[in-house]
């Protein structure tokens, strides 16, 4: 996170402490595939340590940046990018913990410091969006940014069971294969991921839609980046509901929560590369 301190009434960025997250990100990251090549639990134990370390540290910086701001973090890509981060390494936390699992620790945590490192190539800009100053708009950005980091554990637990699941099929598993778990329980893990990310993204729209009415004085607005997300929220309710009725195989589970995390891959594209979106700042 990029810390901002009010000085004589303009912000001021002290980057350093951006760089040492990135540093933190990359050394768990690293501990992770260690553990992931070794397969020794100690291994396992110092990069849990290490992120718990690191999480609390961002946290504690994201705490911070919003009393020396008197906002939330969220004012520029550079701020989102970095509490996205922070999302993905504390919503993998508790995945590991809950599963007892660390081999998907490297994955993950290579993403956190991808986000860190892009966030550190944006400015905070000086002028801040009034849209922070409602807190219906706060929470829906929170909830959609926690639900974004659910979807990506299960786009990559899905991702690696159809890795898993294909080279099974040929009766030719690989080193990778062998050093996963078990197709079931890269499904549980998926669908629990995605059922978190579901929820939050409907919270996330329900108060994005009360922001909305206060605004604009209707719920609805069409906007490129709302189409979008309620695109993908109709992709991860038809995952809800495939899963709830077994009506669809594991495969076409995992095929569904690919493709969800593609369109909300896609409705960031979108939204950055059209200028017209409320989302756009």
């Amino acid at each position: 996170m990029l810390i901002v301190f009010r000085l004589t009434g303009q912000f001021r960025m002290v980057s350093p402490w951006g760089y040492i997250l990135l540093v933190l990100y990359l050394a768990a990251a690293g501990l992770y595939y260690l553990f992931f090549f070794d397969y020794k639990e100690r291994e396992a134990q110092i990069a849990r340590a290490v992120l718990i370390v690191l999480l609390t540290l961002h946290l504690g910086l994201i705490v911070i940046h919003s009393l020396a701001t008197d906002r939330p973090p969220l004012a520029s890509r550079a701020e989102a990018l970095s509490v996205t981060a922070w999302c993905l390494g504390a919503m993998y936390l508790a995945v590991e913990v809950l599963s007892r699992r660390a081999e998907f620790g490297g994955f993950v945590m290579s993403l956190a410091a991808a986000l860190q490192f892009l966030s550190l190539l944006h400015r905070i800009p000086a002028k801040v969006p009034p849209a922070l100053d409602n807190p219906g708009f706060v929470m829906h950005a929170w909830m959609n940014i926690m639900a974004y980091s659910g979807f990506f554990l299960s786009f990559l637990f899905s991702i690696l069971y159809l890795v898993m699941r294909s080279e099974l099929k040929a009766h030719n598993p690989g080193w990778l294969s062998r050093r996963l778990p078990s197709m079931q329980t890269l499904d549980i893990m998926s669908a629990h991921s995605t059922t978190v990310g579901f929820v939050l993204l409907t919270a996330g729209l329900i108060a994005g839609a009360f922001w909305a009415k206060s605004q604009w004085g209707y719920f609805f607005k069409a906007d490129p980046k709302l189409l979008a997300s309620v695109a993908v929220w109709l992709i991860y309710g038809a995952y809800m509901l495939v899963r709830a009725f077994r009506v669809g195989s594991y495969r076409l589970l995992a095929f569904l929560s690919v493709f969800g995390f593609c369109a909300i891959i896609f409705s960031f594209v979108l939204v950055h590369g059209l200028g017209q979106s409320v989302h756009r700042f």
